[in-house]
């Protein structure tokens, strides 16, 4: 945890292009997947987050 008290969201093994993430508080958004399957979104609330890119759900946790 930061010492704002927000944490980083990432994650791999993703497509490359957008994918779409929300949080167990409400908070959501946009990120950009790169080439090499990765994300990271900073400064988001700790929590339960999922992220859905085409069909697929994926839950993981900030």
């Amino acid at each position: 945890m930061l010492e704002n008290g927000k944490v980083h969201l990432s994650g791999g093994g993703f497509t490359p292009g957008p994918a779409y993430y929300q949080g167990s508080a409400g908070f959501g958004g946009t990120t950009e997947v790169a080439e090499n399957g990765g994300f990271q979104v900073l400064n988001v609330a700790p929590g339960q987050y999922s992220v859905r890119q085409g069909g697929e759900l994926t839950q993981c946790s900030g």
